[in-house]
């Protein structure tokens, strides 16, 4: 008994540190979770979570204005979303909310915050199983203890309800399901497993599509003898339908086929090429960007991407590489020449932050995944030279230790580490209650960042200084509107802005709080 005991353990070493790994990751990226009841820190995350909350309860993934104020009603709602008669609405893509109200429905809404760290665990395993296929155990391993500790990973499952991580778990899973077919015996099943849950972390961010697309067509090309014409059918079959659920979902909620980004009005087509680069084409941009947010912001990573990136071309060039790792290679390649230009030409309003929190991080999360096994192929190339074991294992163990603590002081340490993000989410808890318990249900705040911690107990106006708010905000008043003003402390340059503005539109304030860094004024008609 004792002998298939550790023989069991012999077997499975690998698979059992990862799970104890689960474990002790999924404490870390739920600190945020643990410590804050449903408060968030971008209006992302506070409309994906709403939104979710609601398609649970009300099976809408709207949420219903407390007054109705006709024309008035294009104003009244946080970022992140818009009005639709008396109903808000979602500005990004909407098959995040629809999974979680699904999840949520079936084991409360409490499971929602933390349904992106099961699913990048369960991508983990997936992730370790698909590169034993491709490259070998060891590597496969290695690469899935470095993926549980990537910045990009950490810090956006802390901040839990981005859909940037459940668009890459999903697929991972998906790909996993029809590469490493677990139902051996019903191929169809595995494939049809596989193909759903991939195409549902696709329409997580429908477009990037085009590079899977192109990286998916590319492969199928290359096996194309080894593949059945059976599982082309049913690949093609499950994909559109996917298509025209979504399509039929878009149709459903807004009337419109394209949502997110894709429909935005700031992504106007001027060039030829916008329809494949909305952001435009900007390679200056773009090697800043590269530089700073893939190089830059984790030097180890970025040095040994650059490094493993030079000996897999050589690799390459030598057809020392066999067929599926070539496939892999360039498909890693092309995917991340793409990204890095769709997202690297956009210059971010934070650009010039550096960290962890700024988009590049997130949209580039499939590269800083795909390049793990890479980098670990080379390490273990490099130290085969050493021929003593210990030697060799202590070296491994002390790039992982020194890859995590260079991760989690990128990930808790800056100006929206997760320690002031922690500060940032007990202040403004405080000063939520304290205006819920000192406003009225109807109450509508006007403020130009903090929609995020009052939406939806409360009723939000953004943008305070735009003129449209300025006429706005009077005649919201005529009709016996409860209105306030939160603001961040302000210096005297600001307090004078703040009259003329009064005074253009014709409306008075008074203060009605002070906090630490912030004033709550109300709102009046003269």
């Amino acid at each position: 008994m004792e002998y298939k005991f550790m023989d069991f353990i012999k077997k499975n070493k690998y698979k059992i540190v990862l799970l104890v790994l689960a474990i002790l990751f999924f404490c870390l990226y739920n600190y945020l979770n643990f410590s804050h009841q449903n408060i968030f820190n971008s209006p992302d995350e506070t409309a994906n979570f709403v939104l979710s909350k609601s398609f649970v309860e009300t099976n809408k993934i709207s949420y219903t204005l407390q007054n109705n104020f006709d024309k008035l009603n294009e104003f009244i709602h946080p970022r992140s979303t818009f009005v639709f008669g008396n109903n808000i609405l979602p500005v990004s893509f909407i098959t995040f909310i629809i999974v979680s109200g699904f999840v949520g429905k079936i084991f409360g809404t409490g499971i929602i915050v933390y349904l992106n760290s099961i699913f990048l665990i369960l991508a983990v395993l997936a992730f370790f199983g698909i590169n034993k296929k491709i490259f070998d155990e060891k590597v496969s391993f290695l690469s899935s203890v470095l993926f549980f500790m990537l910045p990009a990973v950490w810090y956006y499952l802390e901040r839990s309800m981005f859909h940037n991580i459940t668009f890459v778990s999903l697929v991972i899973i998906g790909l996993w399901f029809i590469l490493c077919q677990p139902f051996r015996k019903q191929i169809w099943l595995s494939d049809l497993l596989g193909m759903s849950i991939f195409m549902l972390g696709v329409f997580m961010r429908p477009n990037e599509m085009t590079w899977i697309g192109l990286v998916f067509l590319f492969t199928i090309i290359y096996f194309k003898k080894q593949i059945k014409i059976s599982r082309l059918i049913m690949w093609s079959s499950v994909a559109v339908f996917f298509v025209l659920m979504y399509v039929f979902a878009n149709f459903y909620f807004y009337g419109s086929v394209s949502t997110g980004y894709v429909a935005s009005n700031s992504l106007q087509v001027h060039k030829w090429y916008s329809l494949l680069f909305p952001f435009g084409f900007d390679f200056l941009m773009t090697i800043k960007s590269v530089w700073n947010y893939f190089f830059k912001m984790n030097i180890l990573f970025g040095v040994s991407a650059f490094l493993s990136g030079i000996f897999f071309v050589y690799l390459f060039l030598k057809n020392k590489l066999n067929k599926v790792q070539k496939v892999y290679f360039v498909s890693l390649l092309v995917s991340s020449l793409f990204l890095f230009f769709y997202y690297g030409s956009n210059h971010d309003n934070l650009y010039n932050l550096k960290t962890v929190a700024v988009a590049y991080v997130r949209y580039w999360l499939p590269i800083f995944i795909g390049f793990l096994p890479i980098i670990v192929f080379f390490i273990i190339e490099v130290l085969k030279k050493i021929k003593n074991n210990v030697g060799k294992n202590l070296l491994y163990f002390v790039y992982i230790v020194v890859f995590f603590f260079l991760s989690f002081n990128i990930v808790y340490k800056g100006i929206d580490g997760v320690l002031a993000v922690d500060n940032q989410l007990k202040y403004m808890t405080e000063i939520k209650n304290w205006v819920v318990d000192n406003t009225s249900q109807d109450a509508i705040i006007v403020t130009d960042h903090e929609d995020k911690y009052f939406w939806p107990q409360r009723q939000i106006v953004v943008d305070f200084y735009n003129d449209s708010i300025g006429q706005t905000i009077p005649a919201l008043l005529e009709k016996n509107a409860e209105m306030y003003y939160f603001v961040p402390k302000q210096t005297e340059e600001d307090y004078t802005k703040m009259l003329v503005y009064l005074a253009k539109f014709a409306f008075d304030v008074d203060v009605f709080q002070r906090f630490n860094s912030h004033t709550l004024y109300k709102l009046n008609l003269p």
